[in-house]
């Protein structure tokens, strides 16, 4: 078995105030039938539930959990490639609100409907300048491990990632442009071969303000079916 892995990125920013989706057209190199498109979404102000669209059969990612501090919330959504690899995503949500989001390709996912192994439980606060959102244990070996914050306004800047948790890495840092009404996000991984508890990502810092985070993991492949060999 080998652990699933981030094989491209890309950032989307809806900087309007009068605006309730965001059509985007995909950058994420060779997309193959059977990666996993991965997008995270941080959504300013009191707008809500986000869902995506992308232009193949089935059309509609599968939300994995919304996570409301009441100015800004953070939520996950997937989709498996099919036999012709999508070209777009459009975005919508409940509200004319400043959102920004990053895309991931990923390769290498279980085949099969259930790729999520575990979901932490979401994470907010009304004012803090770190985010340590859980790690549940994994219940599988070889999984990915995804946690993202989303922050209030243009608190967030290139300096901003991960800060602590052993193993974890920053994925992608991405500030708003959208001053007091605009949304950043930073977005970490690890690689968990063993079944357990991995480390907590710790997210910071910047300017205090309110935050949303949760974690993911991904599952891989089960392993080959092995021969056995009798001897008598």
């Amino acid at each position: 078995m080998t652990i699933p892995v981030v094989e491209a990125t890309q950032v989307f920013n809806v900087t309007s105030n009068a605006t309730s989706t965001g059509a985007i057209t995909l950058s994420l190199g060779t997309i193959a039938t059977d990666d996993i498109i991965l997008a995270i979404i941080a959504l300013d102000g009191t707008g809500g539930n986000p869902t995506g669209v992308i232009n193949q059969s089935p059309t509609t990612m599968t939300a994995l959990q919304n996570t409301d501090e009441g100015n800004v919330e953070i939520e996950m959504l997937w989709i498996r490639v099919g036999a012709t690899p999508p070209t777009t995503l459009t975005l919508s949500w409940t509200g004319a609100e400043q959102c920004r989001v990053m895309i991931m390709r990923i390769s290498g996912a279980l085949k099969g409907a259930d790729i999520i192994d575990t979901i932490g439980t979401g994470l907010t606060n009304g004012a803090t300048t770190t985010a340590t959102p859980v790690s549940d244990a994994s219940t599988e070996i070889d999984t990915l491990y995804i946690g993202a914050v989303a922050v209030d306004r243009d608190r967030v800047d290139s300096g901003d990632g991960i800060i602590s948790g052993t193993g974890w890495s920053t994925l992608g840092t991405s500030g708003s442009s959208g001053g007091a009404n605009g949304a950043g996000l930073v977005v970490g991984e690890l690689d968990q071969a063993a079944i357990g508890n991995p480390a907590d990502p710790g997210f910071g810092t910047w300017a205090s303000d309110q935050i949303a985070a949760y974690v993911i993991n991904i599952k891989s492949p089960p392993p080959a079916t092995r021969s056995q060999v009798f001897i008598s």
